[in-house]
């Protein structure tokens, strides 16, 4: 194009050559895959956490005698700041089958692996674990192990709500039966 002046602006010639292309692919898979998170407290290390990934993952099932059904998991670390307790490790699950391996059933698991490491940690060579009479018993808690373990994303519950129309009352909201307006409010 002409300037006023009756030069041309570089930058408008550049930008009518510029042809925007790109490729677009939309799918979904057959399942519908949710997420759930485990942050873990500083006080569990790298070798640690990845005994929480395999004690979660769905094809240990069979072999080891432990696992989520359709959880597939990965250890990943989680940087922040120092004066927000430095950096840990989540282990982040992805729940492809949700009404077989739910996040309940990953709460569930997640307790009998905190089990495990209170009678590792408690020293007590016998196999018996750690005793509500011995003082490791209240150390070695929930608390201990993990900082957060929560719902990532949408839930195909939640979606099939929003999909079927029904519409989402305020007293729905308030007792928390529908919780996704929190998780918007977050992200």
């Amino acid at each position: 194009t002409k300037e006023r002046n009756g030069t041309t602006s570089t930058t408008a010639v550049q930008q009518k050559k510029v042809a925007w292309k790109g490729d677009t692919t939309i799918g979904s898979p057959v399942e519908f895959v949710e997420n759930f998170n485990i942050r873990l407290t500083s006080n569990v290390d790298f070798d640690r956490a990845k005994t929480l990934t395999q004690f979660l993952r769905g094809r240990n099932m069979e072999k080891r005698g432990y696992g989520v059904a359709g959880v597939e998991a990965l250890t990943l670390p989680y940087a922040r700041d120092t004066s927000e307790g430095g950096n840990v490790y989540e282990v982040a699950c992805n729940l492809t089958t949700p009404k077989e391996g739910s996040a309940d059933e990953i709460r569930l698991q997640l307790a009998k692996w905190i089990d495990r490491q209170r009678q590792e940690l408690s020293g007590n060579r016998d196999g018996g674990g750690v005793t509500e009479d011995d003082g490791d018993a209240g150390k070695f808690n929930y608390e201990y192990f993990v900082e957060d373990a929560y719902t990532v994303g949408t839930t195909e519950e939640q979606c099939m709500r929003v999909l079927s129309g029904k519409r989402m009352e305020a007293e729905d909201i308030r007792s928390g039966t529908v919780f996704w307006e929190d998780y918007d409010k977050e992200v």
